[in-house]
């Protein structure tokens, strides 16, 4: 399924930085040792991403042998170590650079050497900077536009499979410093053909009708719709990816079809699929002790994050991170409000009375994007 001859392990990961009362002076040897019973349980191929919190600079992740290993290994007919040894090669078939880039020019640290001794122990290669994508020949920082300590390692043999890589836009509503890692796989897929008595072909689809009275509220609908931005930019991505020029017909069309459903079904929310007034029930979408607050610190830093992702400055950029963090205080503030009456009517309530008219009215934090 995936063109290669083994499994796939993908492992993601966080180290606590080191110098705090979470770090382990153990935790690449522990991650190394479970590695190792999975990918013999598995017979897989692996490829790490997450935050070890290493800064490597330009340390190289790759063992050559010199010309007195070579004539050692002229003797060897094992071919298992001729393959974990000569495993670089693998590198240069698929044109992958041996040099590694980053734009962290920082001095690197102890996890930093760790992050690169695990890598020549296991055959992992550092993929920031290397994979196709906008990353490529670069290395972005990916903490605070400061340092580089997010990384995705892979095996030689799956570097085929990566479409694409980069670093994406600082999002303070994912995390309070990380930017996030982006990457894409490709593989070949079974096709099943499964027999369906179901004839939709002449099933009809109804296009919503403009109500110039809830132009308002559209508008609203597309500006909180974060999964519509996304969806957009990553399309618009993949054809930055393809490069200027490299477009066809219907690669073009493909994309726009894409973004006009995004923009139809945005309309059916709101004016329904026929233009007729539909009974919706806003509730579902949000936890009872998502209040009105809540609503109005979400509608600040969806226009916030809006105005940044426009025109991006340090000025929108601040203003961001300020809705961001009003909103998270304002949701936690909501909810341990919330939780607080809840105990109080727990409390307060008779022994006699039945205990599911109270507990029905818990529910489970849920975070709204």
């Amino acid at each position: 399924m995936l063109m290669i001859d083994k499994n796939l392990l993908l492992g993601c990961i966080y180290i606590p930085p080191e110098n705090t009362k979470y770090a382990s002076n153990d935790a690449f040897n522990d991650i190394e040792t479970e590695m190792s019973d999975l990918i013999e349980k598995t017979n897989s191929y692996v490829s790490l991403v997450g935050d070890f919190n290493a800064k490597t600079k330009l340390l190289s992740d790759i063992v050559i042998p010199d010309s007195k290993l070579f004539e050692i290994l002229d003797d060897i007919v094992d071919d298992d170590v001729l393959s974990y040894v000569y495993d670089y090669e693998n590198l240069l078939q698929n044109d992958v650079p041996m040099k590694r880039y980053s734009t962290d020019i920082s001095v690197p640290n102890n996890y930093g050497h760790k992050l690169i001794d695990f890598c020549k122990r296991n055959n992992l290669y550092i993929g920031n900077g290397r994979l196709p994508g906008k990353d490529f020949l670069i290395g972005e920082k990916t903490c605070k536009n400061v340092s580089l300590i997010d990384y995705i390692l892979f095996s030689s043999h799956v570097f085929s499979l990566f479409k694409s890589f980069y670093v994406s836009e600082f999002n303070p509503l994912f995390s309070d410093v990380h930017s996030s890692l982006c990457f894409k796989f490709h593989a070949t897929v079974n096709n099943f053909t499964i027999n369906s008595s179901i004839d939709d072909s002449n099933t009809p689809t109804h296009t919503p009708r403009w109500i110039p009275k809830k132009q308002n509220q559209f508008i609203e609908s597309i500006n909180n719709d974060v999964t519509m931005f996304t969806t957009i930019e990553s399309l618009l991505d993949e054809l930055d990816e393809q490069g200027q020029g490299q477009h066809t017909k219907n690669t073009i069309n493909l994309v726009v079809n894409k973004v006009g459903e995004l923009f139809k079904n945005s309309a059916k929310k709101v004016f329904g699929s026929n233009g007729r007034k539909r009974k919706t029930n806003t509730n579902k979408k949000f936890q009872i002790w998502f209040d009105n607050k809540c609503f109005e610190t979400r509608k600040i830093f969806h226009k916030a994050r809006n105005r940044y992702s426009f025109v991006k400055n340090r000025e929108n950029r601040d203003a961001m991170r300020k809705a961001s963090k009003q909103y998270k205080n304002q949701m936690n503030a909501s909810y341990n409000k919330f939780q607080h009456s809840s105990n109080d009517n727990t409390t307060s309530s008779n022994p006699e009375d039945d205990d599911t008219t109270i507990w029905n009215e818990k529910t489970t934090i849920l975070l709204l994007i």
